[in-house]
């Protein structure tokens, strides 16, 4: 595996150079060596996917996207918007990164999804049904805002692998094509059926 061996490599020329600067030549211990490659086995097992997608600037990229007029539809709070702009695009860097170095095959991603709307239907469905006969704008919306808070901090893990952003990210992907969303009328606040 090529990232397995890039950073063992960059871990080996990494202490190869400390120890040049240090006045203690190049000598690694076995020991230390072995260590090394312990941990990284660990990183790289199949059960374990690495969690390494950098935080993504995001200055109003996305404003005219579906997960962001959502957003706008149960929130006017900025930060809540910025946050889900990182999580999504975070999530989507590091989920391509994954298949692009054949981490994951890409139907696994797609089972994660499909689990991700199981749950939204459920909490969703039930938040729902909380509501009154006849509810207000104002009870919607903010039946809107506890199942967008709901996917906010939610995290479900895929294989071994725990994150709320990959999590998060991935719920305003479903949101930005409508699979899911947080309004109870979210398809007819956006022209669809649901």
């Amino acid at each position: 595996m090529s990232s397995f061996r890039e950073d063992l490599e960059g871990w080996w020329i990494g202490r190869v150079f400390s120890n040049w600067i240090a006045d203690e030549g190049a000598q690694i211990e076995l020991e230390e060596l072995g260590t090394q490659v312990s941990f990284l086995k660990e990183r790289y097992k199949p059960s374990e996917l690495p969690l390494d997608a950098p935080e993504e600037d995001c200055e109003d990229l996305m404003e005219d996207s579906v997960f962001i007029r959502q957003i706008r539809a149960v929130t006017d709070s900025e930060r809540r918007l910025r946050n889900a702009q990182k999580a999504f695009l975070r999530a989507k860097v590091q989920r391509s990164k994954w298949v692009r170095e054949h981490r994951i095959d890409p139907t696994e991603l797609e089972s994660f999804d499909a689990g991700l709307k199981d749950r939204w239907e459920a909490y969703h469905a039930g938040e729902c049904d909380s509501l009154s006969s006849d509810p207000t704008p104002d009870e919607m919306i903010a039946t809107g805002r506890t199942v967008l808070r709901w996917a906010e901090t939610s995290e479900v893990p895929i294989r071994a692998t725990r994150s709320v952003y990959l999590t998060s990210g991935s719920y305003h992907a479903l949101a930005d094509g409508l699979e899911v969303g947080w309004h109870p009328q979210f398809s007819n606040l956006f022209g669809f059926e649901e």
